[in-house]
């Protein structure tokens, strides 16, 4: 991945961390929010960036944060290892949620993926260890498969 390319992936990051909590700034002028009218159509699907393997493994690591079961579903290959199922198939509880909220707050990609063909290994660091997501191509999108 080029220095560009990385530079791109954080200011992504950075603003798909900060999108959330403006959302929640949201409110009348009199400082109470306002509630969707009842007739409001749902809101659109959660969407990340599965361009590339390190902005796929961002987007990973920005749901598991913000504890988003739609999202994290979205990030992983139907042919990810079988661990992953409960996150594919949005069967994680709140305390799940929580564990992976935990178990990756600081977490951030930490050097270029390395791309063969249809595969890729991002490193991702973990505080003091360092873990290599296993991506692959479906229909255009990076998705993990394993780490």
């Amino acid at each position: 991945m080029r220095p560009t390319s990385i530079a791109r992936a954080a200011a992504l990051a950075a603003l798909l961390a900060f999108l959330p909590a403006l959302a929640a700034c949201g409110g009348d002028s009199k400082g109470g929010s306002k509630d969707a009218p009842k007739d409001a159509p749902p809101a659109a699907a959660p969407k990340g960036d599965f361009a590339s393997p390190a902005s796929a493994v961002a987007t990973f690591i920005l749901a598991a944060y913000g504890k988003d079961a739609n999202l994290l579903a979205l990030c992983f290959s139907a042919r990810s290892e079988d661990e992953f199922a409960k996150i594919r198939e949005k069967k994680l509880t709140a305390k799940d949620l929580d564990d992976l909220a935990k178990q990756f707050e600081g977490a951030r990609v930490s050097g270029p993926a390395e791309i063969e063909g249809d595969t890729a290994e991002v490193p991702v660091s973990l505080g003091a260890r360092t873990e290599k997501f296993h991506m692959v191509l479906e229909g255009g999108a990076w998705k993990i498969k394993g780490f």
